[in-house]
């Protein structure tokens, strides 16, 4: 009995993380340390809400930063706030991030795989502008709009998934991701911008669950795409699409279902 009374006396000790990266550890723990110990706690990190330009252009070594994941108080990453770390190879963004700001991850071209929370709700202009490597993106219905120049320039980009409720594609939002194959684009999808898809030669299938064709300004597809990819729609929408602005350009439309 005295043992298990001294046992629940005893105060509980904080899990202090594990940072594959010693560079990552030293920022952290410069500035989100509480207790003066060195080291950065689960709660300690859980405490942090918002991150600004604490990372940006500070990291030339190769590093990563999936630790990030145990973040779960987190709400907004801040503009700017990785750019320009371009060593970076891998980061996991905790479920709790509703925004990712304006450049956020800004030249970041070691990064190879992305996974965006199902709380996201904003994306800011340029988020993910020139992320080389990475190779396919999934944008949670919660997203409305994915912005101008969000992923432009991700040159290894193969495949695209824009799922529930985006309403938008903003201009130059794909532009120049020369590798992308597959774009799929949901049904409450209204409005695609100039150059959005300006994909070179690459784009194989484009799969529009929209039965309105979404508005599409002159140039949102490459020549390229119009003349060679597969234009795949809803069932009793092909004549729409056929009539339809931009759309009509597609040399091979086909319904999907």
């Amino acid at each position: 009995m005295a043992f298990v009374l001294l046992a629940c006396l005893t105060p509980a000790v904080a899990q202090n993380i594990v940072f594959a990266s010693d560079t990552v550890r030293q920022i952290c723990v410069a500035h989100w340390d509480r207790n003066g110990d060195g080291e950065l706690s689960l709660s300690e990190a859980a405490a942090v809400t918002d991150l600004d330009t604490t990372f940006s252009n500070l990291l030339r070594k190769q590093f990563s930063f999936d630790e990030l994941q145990h973040f779960t108080g987190l709400r907004s990453i801040g503009d700017k706030a990785f750019s320009d770390c371009y060593r970076m190879s891998s980061v996991t963004i905790p479920a709790s991030v509703d925004t990712i700001g304006e450049k956020a991850f800004w030249s970041c071209i070691n990064i190879k795989q992305v996974r965006l929370p199902k709380t996201l709700h904003v994306l800011r202009k340029a988020c993910f502008y020139h992320c080389e490597e990475l190779e396919r993106i999934s944008i949670p219905g919660t997203v409305d709009t994915i912005p101008e120049l969000a992923f432009a320039w991700c040159k290894n980009m193969r495949e695209v998934v824009v799922n529930g409720g985006c309403r938008t594609v903003g201009r130059q939002a794909f532009a120049n991701c020369e590798s992308i194959q597959y774009v799929t684009l949901p049904s409450m999808l209204t409005f695609i911008g100039r150059e959005a898809f300006f994909i070179p030669a690459s784009l194989r299938t484009i799969l529009v669950q929209a039965a309105t064709p979404p508005v599409a300004e002159e140039g949102a597809f490459s020549d390229y795409a119009m003349k060679n990819a597969i234009l795949y729609v809803p069932s009793g929408s092909l004549e729409a699409y056929r009539k339809a602005p931009v759309w009509r350009n597609f040399k091979y439309i086909s319904e999907y279902f």
